[in-house]
Parts: C-alpha cells; structure tokens; sequence
C-alpha cells in the first residue's frame, strides 16, 4: 500500500521522479514473483538493468518534496 504522503506528492507533484519509482518497484515486486521461472543469465541481465534505473533514480533531482 502506497503512503499517504506520497500519494500526495504523486498527485500533485511537478516532476515525475516520484512516478518512476513507482513503476521501479512495480518491476521489482513483479520481477520476484516469477524469479523461479527465469533463466540464470536473464536474471542477472534484467538485475543489471534495475540497478542502472535505480541509480538514475536515485540521482534525479525532484522539487516535488
């Protein structure tokens, strides 16, 4: 369940940072729901590629908080 807080900032924020990690952790979550159904290297290729959005993330500039 999303936060309180956050529901607000995604409401009524200005940027989408907020947005994106919404969508970030959708993957994340449905990434772990069928990990026992993927292939080793696709793993680690689709671990790989969460991480360098994750970074992006974590480095964007927000002004919605």
């Amino acid at each position: 369940m999303i936060g309180r807080w956050t529901a607000l900032a995604l409401e009524h924020g200005v940027d989408d940072v907020l947005f994106r990690f919404k969508l970030w952790f959708g993957k994340a979550f449905d990434l772990a729901k069928g990990i026992a159904d993927f292939a080793g290297s696709t793993l680690a290729r689709t671990k790989r590629a969460m991480v360098e959005q994750l970074t992006e993330l974590l480095a964007a500039t927000t002004t919605s908080c």
